[in-house]
């Protein structure tokens, strides 16, 4: 996200607070991931799940990583089943997570970054229908510094 990626290097001291306007639909079809926003730091524990989605299927999470990995790496997705746990997350599971049935269908998808930086930027998981609010708000890894977010 160029968005995160400025504020991570150019507002780490100050906080940020800032409502914006997005274009975009509501979608429902979305895994669930926890905590609540797509960017993390390293070693945070963060879980994506599909037993929210309806249907007879079973859903499973699948994912394609944002980087070539080791086939011997440690992969804590690689089972299919309806929930995965990163813990630790590491900057390599940066990548698309979404969910998938039996039958081949699939949910929207979303991309999760995981950073050994300082900085993050709360975004929320699900696009928020056009004209309403979201707060945004910039983390800092050590300290509850303030900082600034520009758009």
């Amino acid at each position: 996200m160029e968005v995160s990626s400025f504020c991570k290097y150019q507002f780490i001291s100050t906080s940020c607070r800032s409502v914006l306007i997005l274009d975009v639909c509501l979608f429902s079809g979305f895994p669930h991931v926890s905590p609540e926003r797509l960017q993390f730091f390293e070693y945070e524990t963060v879980t994506v799940q599909c037993e929210h989605l309806d249907g007879v299927n079973d859903w499973r999470v699948k994912r394609k990583f944002n980087e070539k990995r080791a086939t011997n790496s440690l992969d804590p997705c690689s089972s299919a089943e309806p929930s995965c746990t990163l813990d630790p997350s590491f900057e390599v599971f940066s990548g698309e997570y979404w969910c998938e049935n039996d039958e081949g269908e699939t949910s929207n998808s979303v991309n999760i970054s995981i950073t050994a930086g300082l900085v993050i930027l709360e975004v929320p998981v699900r696009p928020v229908a056009e004209g309403s609010d979201v707060t945004l708000r910039c983390i800092h890894k050590e300290t509850e510094l303030s900082l600034d977010f520009y758009r």
